[in-house]
């Protein structure tokens, strides 16, 4: 897949959400995983599937994504949502406070990363849902 061709389909994935078709969002992330191995696409599934009240799915999207990348911030942030939406605040608080470990600073050195803003604001959203 090309640059382009990854902005296209991050961009028809963005607008799918916004209108919350979220089933067409599922479908069209799981299918372009399945080209790319590219596990943004898992988080977006999983926020989806979690979205759409399959947690079970959910949790199995981010399980593979964190397989290859166990530092992912949008990963873990998946699965302490997850947790949570279970009633498991004890294991919410646990992937909350993986990001807040990595910090602003590890979020940087990843792949994930979306810019400075969105690293702090992450790194902070994680210390206050801990």
């Amino acid at each position: 897949m090309t640059g382009a061709e990854k902005t296209r389909t991050q961009k028809r994935l963005d607008k799918l959400i916004r209108d919350e078709r979220f089933a067409e969002a599922t479908q069209l992330a799981s299918d372009v995983y399945q080209e790319t191995q590219d596990h943004w696409l898992l988080a977006m599934a999983a926020y989806c599937l979690r979205q759409l009240g399959d947690l079970s799915e959910a949790s199995r999207a981010v399980k593979v994504g964190l397989r290859d990348h166990p530092a992912c911030p949008l990963l873990l942030w998946e699965m302490g949502v997850i947790a949570e939406s279970r009633g498991d605040r004890r294991n919410a608080i646990r992937w909350y406070l993986k990001i807040a470990d990595e910090g602003v600073a590890g979020i940087r050195r990843g792949p994930c990363f979306e810019g400075l803003a969105w690293a702090r604001g992450l790194v902070r959203d994680s210390f206050l849902a801990a």
